[in-house]
């Protein structure tokens, strides 16, 4: 089992290159966000104001995936995401890439998503934004397996 430090992104970001790359996700996967806990309320923050409040997670289909939201006790459809195999913009591995679609509010068509493994109910995921300031600052996340929850 590969430890990682859930408070620390930077040791995230330096894990990634050493896990295997996902080939293929299904199902509903929720979220946990890295870091130190006084920055989190910001990265909720920042889910929110980009067109990402309450996300729950991603649900995983063949080609393509859902972002989750939670609104009033419910989980609704975000944007979707049109998943492929690709090489990796950290480390060139191939492995499945996720990126969100013309509908998905403007920073998100900007962002791709890369998936490493770390258990078999835990992923690492990695968001590359291609926006001045940000291209050369990943931002981490892990998706945790939700086999009980029913999705969209």
């Amino acid at each position: 089992m590969t430890h990682y430090n859930i408070r620390s992104e930077r040791s995230l970001i330096d894990l990634f290159p050493t896990l295997k790359p996902v080939a293929e996700l299904k199902g509903v996967y929720t979220p946990e966000l890295p870091g130190p806990a006084v920055l989190k309320p910001f990265k909720r923050l920042f889910l929110y104001l980009s067109g990402l409040p309450g996300w729950g997670g991603k649900q995983f289909f063949k080609d393509y995936a859902l972002n989750l939201i939670k609104k009033n006790q419910a989980t609704t459809q975000g944007p979707k995401m049109i998943l492929s195999s690709r090489s990796s913009k950290a480390d060139g591995k191939k492995g499945l890439v996720a990126t969100y679609d013309k509908n998905a509010p403007f920073i998100w068509q900007r962002c791709t998503d890369e998936f490493r493994i770390i258990d078999d109910n835990t992923i690492l995921g990695m968001s590359h934004f291609d926006l001045p300031g940000f291209r050369q600052k990943p931002v981490m996340f892990l998706l945790h397996r939700a086999p009980g929850h029913k999705g969209v």
